[in-house]
């Protein structure tokens, strides 16, 4: 007579583990593990070590060449679309930001960036915290002076690196590799993006973009690998992120919403029994 609820609950534990494996293994192939041994003993139980809820957001991995050609192609997308712009003059607030701005025409200001508001432009009404989108202008100045298709290669090269940060994130939510791709690549090509990239002067959004998406994806594998050093690192991304320009504030949000969605999920796979061990 007992024989029916028990295989009942036999039959849920094991679309329990088969689920929280699935959520926390992924091979080198990209095939999902289930973490299950021959007897149905979940090897990934929270209440043994944490693994399972560690890795729930283990993204999916890759063989060198296909994740290095899709590098590539964001990489190689983004470039053409924009390359046009490096013939391109200064305009509306880079004449005040950069062209007439007396304080990025030496790398010796540069520690003034992080003190003085007033740095950022020659008009003191003007005045704004970005440190680091005034060294990147500095850097740019002493490289090339006032010839801007320095300053546009920095912002292509910027735009580049968050489609490929995007990439990596879209991943690591356990796409498939090609719809990955397709997600990267909309973001490079995207006509929203032309602003920051054109435009000189919004390469602080560019910046602030780069270091908020680097620390999504480091704390993304701070879950899959539990190590410390991705959380520090995580961090320091989000710090720079917002001497970068402010928006970058939005962050932490994000980072709640992707802990919620994680916990939703192994709850809804196992239930909240399966959370506390």
């Amino acid at each position: 007579m007992s024989s029916a609820p028990s295989t009942v609950s036999g039959k849920w534990r094991s679309d329990c583990n088969e689920e929280v494996g699935h959520i926390a293994s992924v091979d080198q192939n990209g095939v999902a593990q289930n973490g299950v041994d021959q007897n149905g003993v979940d090897q990934n139980r929270v209440g043994q070590n944490g693994v399972a809820q560690r890795r729930a957001m283990s993204p999916l991995t890759q063989s060198a060449r296909s994740g290095f050609g899709h590098a590539l192609a964001i990489m190689l997308a983004t470039v053409l679309v924009y390359a046009n712009s490096t013939g391109n003059s200064f305009h509306y607030d880079d004449l005040h930001t950069i062209q007439e701005n007396p304080h990025i025409r030496s790398l010796a200001n540069i520690p003034q960036f992080f003190t003085s508001p007033e740095s950022f432009s020659r008009e003191k009404d003007y005045a704004m915290f970005r440190p680091l989108f005034l060294v990147s202008i500095a850097a740019n100045y002493a490289w090339s002076g006032f010839d801007t298709y320095s300053y546009h290669l920095v912002n292509i090269l910027l735009h580049a690196t968050s489609s490929l940060l995007l990439w990596r994130i879209l991943l690591g939510f356990g796409l498939a590799p090609l719809a990955a791709l397709l997600g990267g690549m909309v973001f490079s090509v995207h006509p929203i993006g032309t602003e920051p990239v054109n435009y000189i002067s919004s390469r602080s959004e560019s910046l602030a973009a780069v270091f908020a998406l680097a620390a999504f994806h480091l704390h993304q594998l701070r879950l899959v690998h539990g190590r410390v050093v991705y959380g520090v690192c995580s961090l320091i991304c989000y710090g720079m992120g917002l001497l970068s320009k402010s928006v970058a504030i939005t962050l932490p949000a994000l980072l709640v919403l992707l802990e919620w969605t994680r916990h939703r999920r192994l709850t809804q796979a196992c239930g909240p029994w399966r959370l506390t061990g």
